[in-house]
């Protein structure tokens, strides 16, 4: 699977017009079932089905993160009548809400290279460490941390730690295999002692571990909480 950054310099005239953001933000924070966007794009994305898509706005100072999700489809070419040109199906699973105060992800981008101000390009593809970087700084916000300084929103009907384990699982293949060599499974489709197909172990999180004190931005602080499932 791919990664890549969606830069734009509005996120409202991104996701067209109207009040569609700040709609699906305030959907995602009621509970309701958001089944996805269908971007028009523009021609020659090299945007897979479940590629990793990281909406990024240009932002006074630094760039600021705006969403997080997966693409359901393929970019292509659709003519039906309701939409028309190069689409791309993406599920945002969490969006940013008025404090996109992401910046880290800017030093992250830096320190690897990546200026998205010099690039002035709307996708930018990047490799798959710096979206390990990326979706580990997230999750460490999120799940290490008592009070994550960004309002952000996800379905509440689902399980916001489970969710981010699901990035990491899928986006993070060195920091899954750690977790797979450092620590004992918490079984959950085996049982102990049966032999276990490596392919299909994921992870999941240790529910004792409740927050830590103060704001933890070190990402190593996922190996108190993330944990293998069989």
């Amino acid at each position: 699977m791919g990664a890549f950054i969606l830069y734009t310099e509005d996120v409202e005239t991104f996701f067209g017009p109207g009040s569609w953001y700040r709609d699906f933000f305030d959907d995602l924070k009621n509970g309701n079932e958001v089944l996805g966007y269908c971007l028009n794009y523009t021609e020659g994305s090299q945007i897979e089905q479940g590629d990793l898509i990281i909406v990024m706005e240009k932002g006074k100072y630094e760039p600021l993160l705006v969403a997080i999700g997966r693409a359901t489809s393929d970019y292509e070419h659709v003519t039906d009548g309701k939409h028309k040109g190069h689409v791309i199906d993406i599920h945002f699973d969490f969006i940013i809400g008025e404090h996109k105060d992401f910046t880290q992800f800017s030093v992250l981008l830096k320190n690897s290279g990546i200026d998205l101000y010099e690039l002035q390009k709307q996708e930018i593809p990047i490799s798959s460490e710096l979206a390990e970087k990326l979706i580990k700084r997230f999750a460490v916000v999120h799940m290490a941390a008592p009070y994550p300084r960004s309002n952000f929103a996800f379905n509440p009907k689902r399980d916001k730690k489970q969710l981010l384990c699901n990035y990491l699982n899928n986006f993070c293949p060195e920091f899954r295999q750690e977790i797979i060599d450092k620590f004992p499974f918490v079984y959950h489709n085996y049982k102990e002692g049966e032999v276990i197909d490596k392919s299909l172990i994921d992870l999941t999180y240790d529910k004792s571990v409740k927050h830590f004190p103060g704001l933890i931005l070190d990402w190593n602080r996922l190996f108190d909480i993330v944990r293998p499932r069989a």
